[in-house]
């Protein structure tokens, strides 16, 4: 089944224009995609590694997705965290960290924030996930240094200060 989405214009306003997966977007119009940062007490991230066969195979990620029509941004970020990494993060601290508009994506992203327990499970959708990672920011930084992060999650050390900044 295709996914389908609600089309917003540039203010975010709704435009009760609906869109399915893979056609182009008109100009003017967007949707919204969700950027699931999760992260443990102590200040680690849970990142996966994308597989073989997918957009940027082998490279390191936060969760993400597209929303679906009728779903807010934060239940599009409780479902693909869910699908993704088999997590159930409804009930969890939860922070909204940015929104931004990428105008060449046709979409605004919602970061989104969540503070889980690191003995968590994680069940990985192995159609996506080759493997997940506990990783320290510095960790990461290393990643990031040898190109073993995708483009649209460089932004992670901006989340990291967010966290230490309002969720401890």
């Amino acid at each position: 089944m295709a996914e389908i989405w609600d089309l917003i214009d540039k203010d975010r306003n709704p435009t009760n224009l609906t869109h399915k997966r893979g056609e182009p977007i008109p100009d003017g119009l967007y949707h919204v995609v969700i950027h699931c940062w999760l992260i443990s007490r102590d200040g680690k991230f849970l990142l996966s590694q994308r597989q073989v066969g997918c957009t940027d195979p082998l490279l390191w990620e936060r969760t993400g997705g597209s929303v679906l029509s009728g779903e807010t941004s934060r239940e599009g970020a409780i479902r693909e965290v869910k699908e993704e990494l088999g997590i159930d993060v409804s009930c969890v601290p939860t922070y909204f960290v940015k929104s931004q508009i990428r105008k060449h994506y046709h979409d605004f992203y919602d970061a989104w924030l969540f503070v889980v327990d690191k003995d968590v499970v994680v069940a990985p959708q192995q159609e996506e996930v080759r493997q997940t990672a506990w990783l320290t920011v510095e960790e990461i930084d290393q990643m990031d240094k040898n190109a073993q992060i995708v483009d649209t999650s460089r932004y992670y050390r901006q989340v990291y200060k967010f966290f230490k900044e309002n969720c401890q």
